[in-house]
């Protein structure tokens, strides 16, 4: 959320701050790092950095692949449309996805 929503109060020096002389309001203050490292925080001793992908049975496809007939439309803003593809469950029992974000030309 935004340090100050007062445009009336003196300037915090964060770009999460209101303000009607922005110029001094033009980045990040270290409470908004602070803030961003509480949200997305890796508080668990799980990674996956450096593990191999299997891609045997993966339902990744290149663009050119992508038929909007073959895949649910979930969202719809302006020109871009997000696409569901869902290739059910793999041997593991994860679910198969793929998300296909299309922005439309103008």
């Amino acid at each position: 959320g935004h340090q100050d929503e007062d445009f009336n109060n003196p300037n915090l020096g964060t770009c999460m701050d209101y303000t009607s002389n922005p110029s001094s309001n033009q980045h990040p203050n270290q409470h908004d790092y602070d803030q961003l490292e509480l949200i997305y925080a890796h508080l668990d001793s799980t990674t996956t950095v450096g593990q191999a992908v299997n891609t045997q049975h993966s339902p990744m496809m290149n663009a050119a692949e992508f038929r909007p007939d073959q895949a649910q439309l979930v969202k719809s803003i302006g020109r871009l449309r997000i696409y569901v593809q869902d290739f059910g469950r793999n041997e593991s029992n994860h679910r198969q996805m793929v998300v296909h974000y299309v922005i439309l030309a103008q």
